[in-house]
Protein backbone atom coordinates (compact mmCIF):
# COMPACT_ATOMS: atom_id res chain seq x y z
CA UNK A 1 0.00 0.00 0.00
CA UNK A 2 1.32 3.64 -1.08
CA UNK A 3 1.45 5.91 1.93
CA UNK A 4 0.92 9.57 1.95
CA UNK A 5 4.44 10.43 1.82
CA UNK A 6 4.26 8.19 -1.88
CA UNK A 7 2.69 12.01 -3.41
CA UNK A 8 5.38 13.81 -2.27
CA UNK A 9 8.76 11.17 -2.60
CA UNK A 10 9.57 13.04 -5.89
CA UNK A 11 9.18 16.65 -6.80
CA UNK A 12 5.86 17.30 -8.79
CA UNK A 13 4.26 14.17 -7.20
CA UNK A 14 0.36 14.17 -7.10
CA UNK A 15 -2.48 12.31 -5.49
CA UNK A 16 -3.52 11.41 -9.24
CA UNK A 17 0.18 10.07 -9.76
CA UNK A 18 -0.23 7.42 -6.52
CA UNK A 19 -3.46 6.63 -7.68
CA UNK A 20 -2.20 5.51 -10.87
CA UNK A 21 0.52 3.47 -9.56
CA UNK A 22 -2.16 2.08 -7.06
CA UNK A 23 -4.22 0.91 -10.35
CA UNK A 24 -0.69 -0.28 -12.09
CA UNK A 25 0.19 -1.96 -9.06
CA UNK A 26 -3.20 -3.91 -8.74
CA UNK A 27 -3.19 -5.32 -12.25
CA UNK A 28 -0.17 -7.11 -11.59
CA UNK A 29 2.39 -5.04 -12.51
CA UNK A 30 5.47 -5.30 -9.20
CA UNK A 31 5.72 -2.88 -6.70
CA UNK A 32 8.95 -2.05 -6.38
CA UNK A 33 8.72 0.46 -3.60
CA UNK A 34 6.40 3.63 -3.76
CA UNK A 35 9.16 5.85 -5.30
CA UNK A 36 9.68 3.54 -8.31
CA UNK A 37 6.11 2.94 -8.40
CA UNK A 38 6.08 7.30 -8.04
CA UNK A 39 9.06 7.67 -10.71
CA UNK A 40 7.62 4.95 -13.31
CA UNK A 41 4.25 6.65 -13.17
CA UNK A 42 5.33 10.47 -13.58
CA UNK A 43 6.61 9.09 -16.90
CA UNK A 44 3.78 7.50 -18.27
CA UNK A 45 2.24 10.87 -18.73
CA UNK A 46 2.34 12.96 -21.84
CA UNK A 47 4.03 16.25 -21.41
CA UNK A 48 2.94 17.68 -24.86
CA UNK A 49 0.00 17.39 -27.49
CA UNK A 50 2.67 16.68 -30.01
CA UNK A 51 4.48 13.52 -28.33
CA UNK A 52 4.41 10.04 -30.31
CA UNK A 53 2.75 7.53 -30.38
CA UNK A 54 -0.27 9.51 -31.72
CA UNK A 55 -3.48 8.76 -30.06
CA UNK A 56 -6.00 9.55 -32.23
CA UNK A 57 -7.84 11.89 -29.72
CA UNK A 58 -4.89 13.59 -30.25
CA UNK A 59 -5.19 13.94 -34.07
CA UNK A 60 -8.98 14.76 -33.93
CA UNK A 61 -8.20 17.73 -31.75
CA UNK A 62 -6.00 18.80 -34.03
CA UNK A 63 -8.73 18.61 -36.68
CA UNK A 64 -10.89 20.32 -34.58
CA UNK A 65 -8.95 23.21 -34.02
CA UNK A 66 -7.72 23.56 -37.28
CA UNK A 67 -11.23 23.70 -38.66
CA UNK A 68 -12.39 26.00 -36.34
CA UNK A 69 -9.26 28.46 -37.24
CA UNK A 70 -10.44 28.09 -41.00
CA UNK A 71 -14.04 28.21 -40.06
CA UNK A 72 -13.47 31.70 -37.98
CA UNK A 73 -11.58 33.38 -41.46
CA UNK A 74 -14.00 31.92 -43.82
CA UNK A 75 -17.18 33.17 -41.95
CA UNK A 76 -15.92 36.28 -39.46
CA UNK A 77 -13.52 37.76 -42.04
CA UNK A 78 -16.02 37.60 -44.93
CA UNK A 79 -18.57 40.00 -42.80
CA UNK A 80 -15.35 42.55 -41.75
CA UNK A 81 -14.35 45.06 -44.03
CA UNK A 82 -11.39 45.46 -45.96
CA UNK A 83 -9.76 47.45 -43.00
CA UNK A 84 -10.77 45.83 -39.95
CA UNK A 85 -9.53 42.78 -41.85
CA UNK A 86 -5.89 44.07 -42.04
CA UNK A 87 -6.02 44.96 -38.44
CA UNK A 88 -7.38 41.69 -36.94
CA UNK A 89 -5.48 39.11 -39.02
CA UNK A 90 -2.28 39.25 -37.64
CA UNK A 91 -3.68 39.81 -34.28
CA UNK A 92 -5.64 36.55 -34.55
CA UNK A 93 -2.86 34.17 -36.28
CA UNK A 94 -0.44 35.35 -33.61
CA UNK A 95 -3.10 34.42 -30.97
CA UNK A 96 -3.26 31.11 -33.19
CA UNK A 97 0.59 30.52 -33.26
CA UNK A 98 0.45 31.33 -29.79
CA UNK A 99 -1.68 28.41 -28.77
CA UNK A 100 0.44 26.31 -30.84
CA UNK A 101 3.47 27.34 -28.77
CA UNK A 102 1.87 26.92 -25.53
CA UNK A 103 0.88 23.63 -26.51
CA UNK A 104 4.45 22.40 -27.63
CA UNK A 105 5.84 24.20 -24.31
CA UNK A 106 3.13 22.71 -21.50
Amino acid sequence: RLGPSAATARPGGTRAAVAYARMASARGRPRRGSRAVVDATLHAFRSTGFERPLHPFQVAGWVVFGTDVLMYLVCVFALLSRGVKILLAPMYLASVAAVVWATARA
